[in-house]
């Protein structure tokens, strides 16, 4: 078998002399041979990236127009199947509709598409290299709003003998690449009245300018999921015309898009719409085929303004399975779902070494991604950069992603997420041993905090609407200042949220999830400072609007959550912790109304094998109004892993809470405050310290006490240890026998009265001053800042 090595440091040459003794010496070798070995034809291109144009069938020889047939060394303008190259040092301007399928275009001089003139180019390939520059309108002059330019990816198959790592049928930018097209601004916004079926006005909250007639528009389903499934209600109306700040639709609405309302039938939230065509275009020729994709990496200047991205991606929410070689660089598996080939994907892109204007090391504004195999808009390892007034529409697996967790001071501001699916999972770490992420169908997945998040919509995920998971992220790289290579190690999991302001969310299957924020899933807490969820909101989201899966010092401020109040029996409920270590959580000016379950307080507060040993973790509630069937629930401590006898103790502390039953015909008896012992949990400990203290009850300055559950009665039989649950060491002793003996009880007291409280489950015991006094501190002062600032 003839083997040939990768090749470093060549020129573009001997690159060329490589082809053509590849070419001679290819009937020497089987089929088979050919594939096992990995080749690539460019060596001073990152990630092996190969070089398309090594060997043209046509170049540019001086500057001049595409369609000027003397400016190319064939005499010819470049037909179907040639490979074209703009050498360094020549500047063609794209003026041509074409629909001849180019085999690949490489850039390493220029090209410019006119902006005054509809342009096509449509190739198998388009490559800018280092040196290259690649122009579709700049921010001083716009494509015209009255033209249209296009970059389409021909269906072309994948040569993976030549590139194993299937790069090719897509756009690769390594060099500078501006795309600007006529500004649609905004590029979505809010219904002002609840858009009915068969309407065909939509009323809107502001004027809208480059919303042209015949623009594809998303305007999201706003049903509640239910247990029985996701509805799709979501609907892609024409634009038929603008009378003011009201949209003509081409079509009557199919579904009715009711908004989320008060207990007293206010209307508080209204669904917003949005828009998906642009004039400058970069789509796959044939969805249905070789899809294309578009990567951008390293040292790439990218700044994309208003383009489209239509039917764009390869890797598919499927197990990975990606091409792979030995050490000697052989291919030795040619994989059918090669990771990385995504619909828009900044890979590794560290942007100009001297940081640009503005602060930001790349730009993806007021851009739309429709219809996305995996992930929408890809930020993998990439910093700096700015994702603002994006629409995302159609995308499998997540609709935003940050891949690796490395990834630093990017700014996710104001972009709009409709219809992420995927397997509708309500986790998705079962494939991480193969560093397999985002599959379920998140609106937002990121792998790490350390990123702004503001002011986004997300609606209509089959599974969460955003998600934190940060998973393997304990040793990662980011660079301490734009342009710069990463170069310092960071624990993301001891990195706090950079900034999450101002978050919209409905009509999703579940609200926000976080992994690892903190807090070492299941037997470790990590000291690090407060992550603060400012001002959320969450309406028509199944299941739950938050599910903590391991946190430590997580403030909730301001977190407004609505309901459908005719589903109240399926079982939504508005905060949820379940049994992954919470410890230090602050839940300030919530208000959340038309739920089952509003506040389920965390099983796990800690493991005494964390920092605390067996200081109690706290949860605060204050400052809030609860609307639910059951406003806060309080189950006894347990836990999947660890659990048992490493529970330290609780201490719930609700301080000024409005405790409200919602309207309607209820599924239960509604309750304010339900302590619940629980045995049926795995590895319970009911005898743990788990203190309940109410102050304010529904805001009466005077109505303060502890709550204890009804089974630390002094007669109550304390369960036997055994099978997991930690509890009494005898059989049949009661909570009075068991402290007597063993100072032991359920909850870890005996209750010292018998006072009760309305709407309150258990014993309220009056507090006294003493007591009151102390329960301002409900959480350890934190240590010293460990966030990484720049």
């Amino acid at each position: 078998m003839l083997k040939i090595f990768r090749c470093r440091g060549t020129s573009r040459s001997t690159h060329a002399l490589r082809w053509v003794l590849i070419a001679v010496l290819a009937p020497l070798t089987t089929p088979m041979a050919s594939a096992q070995v990995h080749i690539h034809s460019a060596s001073n291109l990152p990630h092996n990236i190969p070089d398309f144009s090594v060997n043209p069938s046509n170049r540019a020889a001086r500057n001049g127009r595409w369609a000027d047939p003397t400016i190319w060394s064939a005499g010819r303008v470049p037909a179907a199947g040639d490979v074209v190259l703009i050498p360094a040092g020549v500047s063609v301007t794209c003026d041509i509709v074409s629909s001849a399928a180019l085999r690949a275009v490489g850039i390493d001089g220029s090209l410019t598409f006119r902006s005054d003139v509809s342009t096509r180019l449509v190739a198998g390939i388009i490559e800018v290299l280092p040196n290259g520059y690649l122009q579709i309108g700049t921010a001083v002059s716009p494509i015209l709003a009255s033209v249209l330019a296009e970059l389409v990816i021909d269906d072309q198959p994948l040569d993976t003998t030549f590139d194993p790592e299937q790069f090719g049928t897509g756009l690769i930018g390594v060099g500078k690449i501006r795309m600007h097209g006529a500004v649609v601004a905004p590029t979505f916004v809010r219904a002002t009245a609840e858009p009915g079926a068969g309407a065909t006005t939509l009323p809107i909250d502001q004027p809208v300018a480059g919303w042209a007639t015949q623009s594809r528009l998303i305007l999201p389903g706003t049903n509640q999921p239910t247990a029985s499934g996701w509805a799709t209600q979501w609907e892609n109306p024409t634009l038929a015309g603008i009378a003011g700040q009201t949209l003509q639709l081409g079509q009557p609405l199919q579904f009715s898009h009711l908004g989320a309302r008060d207990s007293d039938g206010t209307i508080r939230f209204l669904p917003h719409v949005g828009n998906l065509s642009r004039n400058v275009v970069v789509r796959s020729a044939n969805p249905a085929g070789t899809r294309g994709h578009v990567i951008f990496v390293a040292r790439a200047d990218v700044d994309i303004r208003y383009a489209l991205f239509k039917d764009l991606g390869r890797t598919t929410i499927s197990n990975l399975d990606s091409t792979t070689f030995d050490a000697s660089g052989n291919v030795t598996h040619i994989g059918t779902n090669q990771i990385g080939r995504y619909a828009l994907h900044m890979h590794h892109v560290f942007g100009p070494s001297t940081p640009v204007q503005g602060g930001y090391q790349f730009s993806l504004v007021g851009n739309a991604i429709d219809g996305a195999t995996k992930w929408g808009i890809t930020i993998h390892d990439s910093h700096y950069g700015l994702i603002k007034d994006n629409v995302v529409y159609d995308a499998a697996g997540s609709g935003i992603v940050t891949e690796d967790g490395s990834e630093t001071a990017n700014v996710f501001d104001h972009n709009f997420v409709v219809r992420v699916w995927g397997t509708g999972t309500d986790r998705g770490d079962q494939r991480q041993t193969a560093n397999d992420w985002g599959w379920e169908g998140s609106g937002l997945w990121f792998r790490g905090p350390n990123n702004v998040v503001r002011n986004n919509v997300v609606a209509n995920t089959n599974s969460h609407t955003i998600t934190y998971m940060m998973i393997g992220v304990g040793n990662v790289l980011i660079p301490t200042a734009p342009g710069a290579d990463p170069s310092q190690t960071v624990n993301m999991m001891a990195v706090p949220l950079r900034e999450f302001t101002s978050n919209e969310f409905y009509s999703s299957t579940m609200g926000l999830t976080v992994w690892n924020l903190g807090a070492s899933c299941c037997t470790a807490v990590i000291e690090l400072p407060v992550s603060t969820m400012l001002d959320t909101r969450l309406w028509h989201v199944g299941h739950w609007g938050f599910y903590g899966y391991g946190s430590n010092r997580i403030t909730f401020e301001g977190w407004t959550q609505r309901g459908d109040v005719r589903l109240l029996s399926d079982g939504t409920t508005g905060i949820f912790f379940s049994d992954y270590i919470s410890r230090n959580t602050i839940v300030r000016h919530a208000d959340i109304q038309n739920v089952q379950q509003g506040i389920i307080v965390p099983g796990k507060i800690g493991d005494v094998r964390d920092i605390y040993g067996q200081t109690p973790g706290t949860i605060l509630v204050e400052y809030s109004t609860l609307q639910a069937v059951t406003n806060v629930l309080v189950e006894t401590a347990w836990g999947v892993t660890g659990g048992g006898v490493n529970l330290p103790p609780r201490r719930t502390t609700l301080r000024n809470v409005r405790f409200l039953t919602p309207p309607g015909s209820l599924p239960a008896a509604p309750v304010a405050i339900k302590p619940l012992l629980r045995t049926d949990n795995a590895n319970p400990n009911v005898i743990v310290l788990d203190e309940i203290r109410v102050a304010a009850f529904n805001g009466n300055a005077g109505d303060n006490f502890r709550l204890y559950y009804q089974e630390q009665a002094p007669g109550f039989i304390v369960p036997q240890t055994g099978g997991g649950l930690v509890g009494a060491p005898a059989p049949g002793l009661t909570n009075a026998q068991a402290w007597a003996t063993y100072r032991m009880a359920i909850a870890g007291a005996v209750t010292p009265c018998n006072t009760t409280h309305p709407g309150v489950t258990g014993f309220a015991c009056p507090a006294t001053t003493a007591e009151m006094l102390t329960w301002d501190q409900a959480a350890p002062a934190p240590a010293q800042n460990v966030h990484v600032k720049h």
